[in-house]
Formats: C-alpha cells, structure tokens, sequence
C-alpha cells in the first residue's frame, strides 16, 4: 500500500525547480496575451432576448454588461496578464488575470457562443496562478528577502495538473465523437460535409473535396487516434513531448485545410508544459543554477 501511495504521490507531486514553473507561468500567460483574440461585442448578440445563462452566470437575471464595461474587464485581463507574466505582484495580478479572463470568455457562453478554442488555455493560467509561479524569474523575486524553496513539490503539482487538464479535454473529445457517432465518425464523409459548409473555404481544400475525398477519412482518423491515445502523454516526458507537437501540428493542419481557425493557436501556449517538463527531466541541471 505504501508503494502505491508513493508512485501515486512521485507521479502527481514531483519535485521540480522554481524556474521549471516560472518558465511555464511567462510561456502560458504570454502565450495568451498573444494569442487570445478579443471577442467582438456586437450589441445586436448581446441582448436580453438571447440570455441563456449556464453555470456561474445562472446566479444572475439578465445580460450583465454594457460595451464599455465588457471591453473594461477585457483591459482589466491585459494589464494584469503583462504584471503575471512579469511576475509583479503575482498572488494578486495572476489571479485577477486569469478570472478575467475566464469571465469576458465565459459572458460569450451565456449567448450560444462557444470558444471552445479557448477553455484549455484559461484553465490553466488559473492552476498556475493558485501556485508560486513567481518564485523565479520574476520582479518578485527580485524584492523577496526571505530564502526561496530552489525545488519542491508545490512547483511540481501545478506542472502535472495542467498535464492532466490538457489530457482530459483530449481524450474526452474523442470519446464524445465516437459515444455520439461511432465509427461513422471516421468511416463515412462526415468530415467532408462538414468542411464543405465552412464559409471562406480555401481553394485547396475545395481541390482536395473533389479530387480526393477519401483523406477527409484519413484525417478524423489521425485526429480520434492522437486524441484517444492522449493519456500516453502522462507516462514519460519524451512521451508528452511527442504528443504535444502533434497536438500543435493538428492546429496547424485544421487552419490549413480548413482556414482561420487561429483561435486554437492559444491551445499551443498550454502545451508548452510539456516542452518544458521534458527538458528538466532530461537535463536537471539546467534549471538549478542559483537564482
């Protein structure tokens, strides 16, 4: 039984350095800054007529926000992601940003939008945000007087949890395509119509569409075998490496062949965590030098 609590403990809570989490704290939060794209309030969607509210947003009546105060809370999410990413007054800019954030995205729910594209990157800023990812790397650190933990758990945890957060929307997506459509999903032209109702379409996918259809196949079949397969990412660095440039090509490869699509770029600043784990776990030595 001790065994098992400790492969339980070793797997979830490694001990890692504060730069490992400091690194993954400037990579997410300006990863998002960047790529995070500012929801367009167009007053004809944000009415009252539409109000549907799901989750949080069910404690309220009706539409919460004016333009002005939608774009404020928006700038409220700019300033304090420049002060997290900079690791200046984390405990309270990290937090401040990250909620933020997951208002002005969530707000767009409550009108049957869905940014999707989105919920994996602003999770995970508020797991890092809930640790000490300023404790490296950081202004903080920099006025802190008090002797730093160089490597512990707490910089560890948050590390695996995002990992996780990452693997279970993955993973889930593929369940749900095959629990709602089966092997039809992959097996039928399921994909072909429903790239061929995208507006914009690029000319090469339309060539693509007539000349070869059968790829429209091979396509969901990598997608539901790279996402149903997630949870090997979990098991070794080199593994979740592996699987996080092929998570990124995805996004790349669905922006090709379909076009826009951008929004999921901000997925790619998430995966970052696994770029950065797997290069601790192969050269340890590279994130324990003195601060």
């Amino acid at each position: 039984m001790k065994r098992l609590y400790k492969i339980w403990e070793t797997f979830w809570m490694p001990e890692l350095s504060s730069k490992n989490l400091a690194l993954v704290r400037v990579l997410m939060f300006l990863g998002a800054l960047i790529l995070v794209q500012r929801p367009d309030f167009n007053e004809g969607l944000y009415q009252a007529k539409f109000w549907k509210p799901i989750g949080f947003f069910k404690l309220f009546s009706g539409p919460l926000l004016s333009k002005e105060s939608f774009y404020l809370i928006w700038n409220v999410w700019l300033v304090f992601g420049v002060l997290a990413t900079l690791g200046l007054f984390y405990r309270l800019s990290a937090v401040v940003a990250a909620l933020s954030l997951m208002f002005i995205i969530g707000y767009d729910y409550n009108f049957g939008h869905v940014y999707h594209s989105y919920h994996v990157i602003s999770l995970n800023l508020l797991i890092i945000a809930l640790f000490p990812a300023s404790n490296s790397w950081s202004i903080d650190a920099l006025f802190k007087r008090k002797q730093i933990t160089k490597k512990a758990w707490f910089y560890g945890l948050p590390i695996k949890l995002c990992m996780f957060h990452i693997v279970y929307v993955m993973t889930s997506n593929a369940v749900q395509k095959l629990y709602y459509s089966g092997s039809a999903w992959i097996f039928s032209d399921n994909l072909l119509l429903q790239t061929k109702y995208i507006p914009g379409l690029k000319e090469e996918t339309k060539f693509l569409m007539v000349n070869y259809p059968s790829l429209f196949m091979v396509f969901a079949g990598v997608v539901i075998f790279i996402q149903l397969f997630s949870f090997l990412s979990l098991i070794r660095p080199s593994i979740g490496l592996v699987f996080a440039v092929l998570w990124a090509c995805f996004h790349f490869g669905v922006s090709f062949v379909m076009g826009g699509h951008t929004s999921f770029f901000s997925q790619i600043a998430a995966y970052s965590v696994f770029l950065v784990y797997f290069v601790e776990k192969r050269n340890p030595q590279l994130f324990n030098s003195v601060d």
